[in-house]
């Protein structure tokens, strides 16, 4: 199990990132280092600095509505596995699945440690 590496989040809302972090730390992945940043622009820039392992992205940031044209650019500058995060599931998104383009989701309605979790371990520890 990865024990080593770094997690982003970027979401627009401070707090959300604090409660994410506490969960992060909960869960096998907790040594990991663990940082958050609100907009599109201080991820790029996280990314390009730090280099983390998986991203966790928000939906809906403030400057874009939508995960396609945030992924489009991060994707440009990283091949981590971006993991959405929203507090809509994938249904009212427009989804039956996971978006091939992503690697996996995570519901800020049933936000929990375990959540987090097991979408980290299918993209860090397939096997």
């Amino acid at each position: 199990m990865t024990q080593q590496g770094s997690i982003l989040l970027i979401d627009d809302h401070p707090r959300f990132g604090q409660l994410f972090g506490l969960f992060v730390r909960q869960t096998a992945y907790g040594k990991m280092t663990f940082g958050a940043v609100q907009s599109l622009a201080d991820g790029l820039a996280a990314i390009e600095s730090d280099a983390p392992d998986i991203i966790f992205l928000d939906n809906f940031l403030v400057e874009h509505a939508g995960f396609e044209i945030p992924l489009k650019t991060i994707r440009t500058i990283t091949r981590a596995p971006v993991i959405l995060v929203s507090g809509s599931d994938l249904s009212e998104l427009g989804y039956d699945d996971v978006p091939e383009e992503l690697d996996g989701y995570v519901s800020k309605t049933d936000l929990s440690a375990a959540a987090i979790e097991s979408a980290m371990r299918s993209v860090l520890d397939p096997d």
